[in-house]
């Protein structure tokens, strides 16, 4: 089983997390809904100043659809008017915007529990990724020092100075050397596909694009 260490930076991971987790960007959309409410429910709480114009033309009736080279003089009547509404004692309003300000607070503090939940479910698997491979080196210089002893050992076979049931014992230690060494390449893996599937990045890893799959023509 073929294993190579993966350099991994901790700052891209986080960054990758972030943007391809879905239940973070759902929970970013969720506070920036609840920032407009909390807006347009503050904003009800402001006067509303109104500026009105109108104009009513008096010699409409000269100007019709089959006299199109009619113009009109222009001559009608000009009104403006402004108005002004204050909110007083409406408790609907300030029952909205007590609601907007609860849902944002809670919104914000969700998002900032789930940042710090994945943030620490990185810096975790960033350790735990790397003391795994620090335990596939220990258990390839276990299996290279079992295959050294084991050499020697039938070495010494041919020189008359050792026994076939030393040498396979030598060999046995050296089945188990590999065999754990494999384990550990195992777990090694595994441990990446994982961080693949956590960070949202398997398709991507392995160079599967969904957004063509539609395109492609099947055999």
């Amino acid at each position: 089983i073929k294993a190579e260490p993966v350099e991994l930076q901790l700052a891209t991971l986080l960054q990758l997390v972030f943007t391809n987790r879905p239940e973070y960007r759902q929970a970013l959309n969720t506070l920036k809904m609840a920032e407009t409410n909390m807006f347009l429910a503050k904003n009800k709480q402001l006067w509303q100043l109104d500026l009105e114009t109108r104009y009513n033309m008096t010699d409409s009736a000269r100007y019709t659809i089959d006299a199109l080279e009619e113009e009109s003089s222009g001559a009608g009547d000009y009104s403006v008017a402004m108005q002004l509404k204050i909110p007083l004692g409406d408790e609907s309003t300030e029952r909205e915007l007590l609601q907007a300000k609860v849902a944002y607070r809670k919104a914000k503090i969700s998002l900032q529990e789930l940042k710090e939940n994945l943030e620490i479910s990185v810096r975790n698997t960033h350790r735990d990724i790397g003391m795994q491979w620090k335990q596939v080196e220990l258990s390839q210089k276990a299996r290279a020092l079992s295959q050294q002893q084991l050499d020697v050992e039938l070495e010494k076979l041919k020189n008359g100075k050792s026994n076939n049931f030393q040498v396979v014992t030598y060999q046995d230690r050296l089945i188990a050397a590999k065999y754990d060494e494999n384990r550990k390449k195992i777990a090694y893996l595994n441990a990446l596909t994982d961080l693949d599937m956590f960070l949202g990045t398997t398709l991507e890893h392995w160079g599967i694009d969904l957004k063509n799959a539609g395109e492609a023509e099947l055999p």
